[in-house]
């Protein structure tokens, strides 16, 4: 069965649940949200708050990376045009710049907990307050 909520095309997937990781934000622990996520069968799970350094792979391995190169590209055009402005169409070089220059792979998800599990990447100091 296919629901359009907000013009967006839902599937039923009451045969095959779906389990979505949010992380701590207020957004996600809305009961509009929890309620849609029930009746969806989609089942959320929370990460607990300051540990998406550790739980959230993404963040380290592709999205850090890539806000880093994408930073580095401005710069480098900033110093080579001082007294112009950044404007839209030159966003798309600096994102293709900042893709070309990652270099992502299997191994920099071993950084996390989520993928594999590795529940050794957390130690004592983590669980001090």
């Amino acid at each position: 069965m296919v629901k359009k909520v907000c013009g967006v095309e839902l599937i039923q997937v009451k045969k095959n649940p779906v389990l979505l990781i949010v992380d701590g934000h207020s957004n996600h622990k809305d009961l509009i949200v929890i309620t849609f996520g029930k009746e969806h069968h989609i089942h959320m799970l929370i990460l607990p708050l300051h540990t998406s350094h550790k739980l959230q792979p993404l963040d380290r391995v592709i999205l850090k990376p890539f806000k880093n190169a994408y930073n580095e590209a401005c710069f480098f055009w900033m110093q080579k045009y001082p007294n112009m402005n950044i404007t839209l169409k030159d966003i798309a070089g600096f994102v293709n710049i900042a893709f070309s220059r990652m270099e992502l792979c299997e191994s920099g998800l071993k950084c996390s907990v989520i993928c594999p599990l590795n529940l050794s990447v957390f130690d004592d100091l983590d669980y001090t307050p």
